[in-house]
């Protein structure tokens, strides 16, 4: 009876472990390290370290691929190799020989497949998508001087196609296509897919839907990220039969609705009938006003920010526009793992900037108390998860 039960014990326990057995998959690497140095205990530290650094590449070659690890070799070196006990699960240093120039050892690793993608997408260096990214543009177009709009994902009358809105919504679509392609993205056609069909109902009657909305449009139809906005049209009052042309776009990441770039543009049509003069000009407009969109969106998705942390960083103190400026660039210089800072508010005493970072807002506040800040005594006075709040003083 009690080998019955023993044998009830383990089977139990088997099928409860097995579930993460089977989920950590480990995969086996070799190395047979050489090293010249003359100091047994420092050799054998150099293979080791030699033989990590190679299989971290053999593995992320295969995740990534040769052309993609090349081009990524200083950052992977630089963000990936030295974190490699997070992959890394099992190192065994053979025996150490002599050799006429110095030390041999074999090396023999398990490296967790699943823990390098982890890493790596944290880092913003793999994205866990098929293909090339894609955005969704979900994006109103107003014609204020028709009294007419144009919203893809809406049921209405007003959603003809013979409507200018329409007609700008479709000439805007064409110039950021073409643009996104040069940069590897894909736009999706909303039009052409018949979105509107698929859209759940909940949405369809949301001319301007909140944030979540919009994140959650994006899941739907598998775009990485959503282009929300509006791209209105007016008349000039000062100036006779001339049109002013509003862009007001901002791209966010479907996964956190993270604001990866932003455009504020406007332009003037030359004097003349509506809405001829808007039409025949309204391409150079959109091509202009995405230039600087799309060159954001490719900083952001070469430089990581898109698999990065967005921390809140509070600064308490009396600041002119110039101490400002110095204080954003001495940040970024001194902290690597800084990508980005945008002001995002101003108060009576304190500005607030939105940072793209590879670190917590914990590990961000540890780099900062040990970093000194030429020109500036700061003091870090609160860490929260999202957030943290510093004095500061100009010295």
């Amino acid at each position: 009876m009690s080998v019955r039960i023993f044998e009830v014990v383990v089977l139990v326990w088997v099928l409860a472990l097995a579930p993460e057995v089977r989920a950590q998959v480990l995969e086996e690497y070799s190395h047979l390290g050489l090293s010249e140095n003359s100091s047994r205990a420092e050799a054998r530290q150099e293979i080791l370290d030699q033989a990590v650094a190679e299989a971290s590449f053999k593995a992320m070659g295969q995740i990534l691929g040769e052309d993609r690890l090349e081009k990524n070799r200083q950052l992977l070196e630089e963000r990936i190799v030295p974190n490699s006990s997070r992959y890394v699960m099992l190192v065994r240093p053979g025996a150490m020989t002599s050799t006429p120039s110095g030390f041999q050892m074999p090396v023999q690793m398990q490296i967790s497949r699943a823990n390098l993608e982890a890493l790596l997408l944290e880092q913003g260096l793999l994205y866990q998508i098929d293909g090339p990214p894609t955005l969704l543009p979900m994006l109103a177009v107003v014609d204020r001087v028709s009294g007419q709009s144009f919203h893809w994902w809406v049921q209405a009358e007003e959603n003809s196609s013979s409507s200018l809105s329409q007609q700008l919504f479709r000439a805007y679509q064409s110039q950021l296509k073409a643009q996104l392609q040069g940069i590897g993205f894909l736009l999706l056609d909303p039009l052409a897919g018949r979105f509107a069909e698929s859209t759940p109902a909940a949405f369809r009657a949301l001319e301007s839907p909140p944030t979540e909305d919009y994140i959650f449009m994006s899941r739907y139809h598998n775009s990485q990220l959503v282009l929300r906005g509006q791209i209105g049209v007016r008349a000039v009052r000062q100036r006779s039969e001339t049109y002013r042309v509003d862009f007001r776009l901002a791209a966010l990441h479907a996964n956190n609705g993270r604001v990866v770039a932003e455009v504020v543009r406007s332009f003037e049509s030359e004097p003349g009938n509506f809405p001829q003069v808007v039409t025949s000009s309204f391409a150079d407009m959109a091509r202009r006003a995405n230039q600087d969109l799309v060159s954001q969106i490719h900083d952001s998705w070469r430089s990581g920010t898109f698999g990065a942390n967005l921390v809140k960083l509070s600064f308490r103190g009396s600041l002119t526009p110039p101490q400002i400026n110095d204080l954003k660039r001495s940040f970024l210089s001194e902290i690597r793992d800084l990508k980005t800072m945008r002001e995002r508010m101003f108060e009576p005493g304190q500005i607030s900037f939105e940072s793209d970072t590879s670190l917590s807002a914990e590990q961000l506040a540890a780099v900062i108390r040990q970093q000194a800040f030429r020109g500036f005594h700061l003091d870090i006075l609160e860490v929260a998860a999202q957030g943290i709040v510093l004095s500061v003083q100009p010295r």
